[in-house]
């Protein structure tokens, strides 16, 4: 016994938890267009700033959360957010188990955009990744099961399967898209459940791989005012399904990512009172888009990407 408690207190000395944090700023500009706001004459409202930690009190137990602040034009002004927050358990490589404010694997990119070693450009393709509304497929409330497996000469795949809900800030990023396309002062935005999953197959050709990954949000609905109306909106289904492939030789990265997505919408007018004052706008949306990238490693820490992005609505 006295032996067992022994080699117990060592467990518990030898574990170290693990501290990182980040900040960025930027400017941004653009010419013909504006972007996020008053983008013409340049912004530089435009930054980031988080701080995580991990822990593993288990080899087989994880713990691990960040809180993240941004500045993004209109989106989220320096709000700061439990971006994620979960527990592990890994007994193998196989099957692992998370619980928590989990991520969302979307993309290629989605469980990684905020660390930028991870890509050469600052910002990620807007035809796959909403800028700003960062935090409608950042992370939800749930679960997630994931994993690796070895196929041999077929290669390796990597798997992960999440369920959950949301309730969105009147004051985040989402919202205040909403907000500018009609919705007015928001009040609330929330989402019944969000599930999906993803399937990556590093392939037996030496840095190729392709993913595929699918998301599905079910009962999304946001209440807002605008010109003395209250109007209220929900989507029955939201659905995004996202092939990517990707291709890493030396310095050189390619990699290409399309979007198909489908929703069904309503949205319905009232007064203060609650009476009806405009019959119910239903649509049904299609939209799609994708692009295509390639980067370039230097020496000396340097990179350089060229890309050209697409983007069809309805």
């Amino acid at each position: 016994m006295l032996t067992t408690s022994t080699a117990m207190w060592a467990v518990e000395l030898d574990f170290k938890p693990e501290v990182h944090s980040f900040v960025s700023f930027g400017y941004f500009g653009t010419t013909k267009n504006e972007w996020l706001g008053s983008s013409t004459s340049g912004s530089s409202e435009f930054w980031e700033a988080a701080a995580n930690a991990s822990i593993s009190p288990l080899p087989t137990v994880r713990f691990a959360g960040q809180l993240f602040a941004r500045d993004f034009q209109r989106a989220d002004n320096g709000r700061a957010q439990l971006d994620w927050l979960y527990g592990e358990w890994r007994p193998a490589d196989s099957i692992g188990l998370q619980a928590g404010r989990v991520k969302i694997p979307f993309g290629l990119y989605n469980e990684v955009r905020d660390v930028d070693a991870a890509r050469a450009t600052i910002f990620l393709p807007n035809s796959i990744y909403a800028q700003r509304s960062r935090d409608l497929y950042n992370s939800t409330d749930g679960a997630k099961a994931f994993g690796y497996l070895h196929l041999g000469p077929a290669g390796s795949v990597e798997y992960a399967a999440f369920v959950g809900r949301t309730h969105f800030s009147a004051a985040g990023g989402f919202a205040s898209y909403l907000s500018d396309v009609g919705f007015g002062k928001i009040s609330e935005v929330g989402l019944d459940y969000a599930w999906g999953g993803m399937l990556h197959w590093h392939t037996p050709v030496e840095g190729l791989a392709g993913r595929f990954t699918v998301t599905t949000l079910r009962g999304l609905y946001a209440y807002g005012t605008s010109g003395g109306m209250n109007l209220s909106a929900s989507s029955e289904f939201s659905s995004n399904l996202v092939p990517s492939l990707s291709f890493e030789r030396g310095p050189f990265t390619l990699a290409t990512e399309a979007l198909f997505a489908l929703g069904s919408n309503e949205i319905n007018f009232t007064d203060a009172s609650g009476s009806v004052i405009a019959p119910p706008l239903v649509r049904d949306e299609r939209g799609c888009g994708g692009y295509l990238s390639g980067s370039w490693h230097f020496p000396g820490d340097v990179d350089s990407t060229v890309s050209v992005e697409r983007l069809w609505n309805d």
